[in-house]
């Protein structure tokens, strides 16, 4: 369910953005010509302030526009932008679900937004360093920000870990004897 009500939200948010251009509103008012509620509203413009879109994986990879002659050969084609943007918008969806069902368990919107960082990375939060190396790497910044995610969640829930463990050698036994 939250998933759906945020892909209501990004519809209307979409709907609102094009309605900006084509007639010249303010964001506010774009958002009441297209009929968000004002929970939407608000959800939508928390989502802006805190930046909850524009930090993934697939906002990061738009950031290397015209930085390499893979780029010029690879950037404009058609079914690599159909899938950058196919890939942004399950992206959005899931951070802005994850938001959405931090809210509703009563975090505020600086908490709800730290938590949607912390479990589904924030892409641009890199080093200049680290930026070097991503250009080497594509998936350098799901590794490292994975990895300490990883770290973090063995030491703060050892039992799941031990259940997925258990999980896994079950489902090899049961391979096994098939």
């Amino acid at each position: 369910a939250t998933y759906a009500r945020a892909g209501a939200i990004q519809r209307k948010a979409y709907r609102a953005r094009t309605a900006m251009k084509r007639e010249n509103l303010s964001f506010e008012e774009a958002m009441d010509r297209v009929g968000m509620s004002d929970r939407q509203k608000a959800l939508t413009r928390q989502a802006r302030q805190y930046d909850i879109m524009g930090a993934g994986f697939f906002d990061d990879l738009a950031l290397d526009n015209n930085t390499s002659r893979l780029w010029d050969i690879l950037g404009e084609n058609k079914a690599m932008t159909t899938g950058r943007a196919m890939g942004s918008a399950v992206e959005h969806n899931a951070r802005m679900a994850h938001y959405i069902h931090m809210i509703d368990r009563g975090l505020t919107p600086a908490d709800a937004a730290r938590s949607v960082r912390q479990t589904l990375f924030d892409y641009s939060d890199l080093t200049a360093v680290e930026r070097r190396i991503r250009y080497l790497s594509r998936f350098y910044t799901f590794m490292r920000k994975n990895t300490g995610y990883q770290l973090w969640a063995i030491t703060r829930y050892p039992g799941r870990v031990a259940q997925l463990e258990r999980s896994e050698e079950h489902t090899s036994e049961l391979q096994s004897r098939s």
